[in-house]
């Protein structure tokens, strides 16, 4: 994506740089809450996640955001498709699909961060090489940096190379069994922003 966008605009500097992060075998109070209950199920949204009146105050439930490379646009289409699919239906924007023609980039890329509810970011190392990416991902942090919006998703990533700004945040690993990951994606868009009083804490991850 740095490549097509480079040819308009010039390359993004960007000074975040990767770093270790602790992991934490204990499992977040409100995942041990999802396994014990089936109204949380990830199959089984809260009941009024779809038709509460919040969702309705932005375009989109999801900006999902990705490289350009191979890989990343499959696995952001295959978690988008999932998401769109009926009975759940979210509206999703997905950048190399749903580009207005004639748009500039960059202003399309915030607009469409900024009239979602939540922004989720496929981070892998190809994601981490490409400035835009980086530019994008300090974006949706400076957009809401408390609000629990930002879904950090890692796919094929080393430990030590999570981004250091993302520390506090939950993520979900895509790598090794992404069906269950799109379940937790969708489980969280529909708790973070539908339901306000239940809350996730930065108190550990999976």
């Amino acid at each position: 994506m740095t490549e097509r966008i480079n040819a308009l605009t010039g390359p993004v500097k960007d000074s975040v740089t990767p770093a270790p992060w602790k992991h934490h075998s204990t499992m977040p109070p409100l995942l041990k809450m999802v396994k014990k209950s089936s109204i949380l199920s990830p199959l089984h949204l809260p009941v009024g996640a779809l038709t509460s009146a919040a969702r309705w105050s932005r375009k989109y439930d999801v900006f999902v955001f990705n490289s350009s490379a191979e890989t990343d646009v499959e696995e952001a289409t295959r978690l988008v498709a999932f998401l769109e699919v009926a009975p759940r239906r979210f509206r999703c924007f997905l950048w190399h699909r749903d580009f207005s023609p004639g748009a500039a980039i960059p202003t399309e890329l915030c607009r469409a961060m900024q009239d979602s509810h939540c922004t989720a970011l496929l981070i892998t190392p190809h994601f981490l090489q490409d400035g835009w990416c980086k530019y994008m991902m300090q974006q949706a942090l400076a957009s809401g940096p408390m609000s629990s919006s930002t879904i950090p998703l890692i796919r094929n990533l080393p430990r030590d190379q999570y981004p250091q700004v993302l520390q506090c945040f939950y993520y979900v690993d895509l790598s090794t069994n992404p069906d269950h990951g799109y379940k937790r994606v969708l489980l969280s868009v529909a708790i973070i922003k539908y339901n306000k009083k239940v809350k996730l804490l930065p108190n550990g991850i999976e």
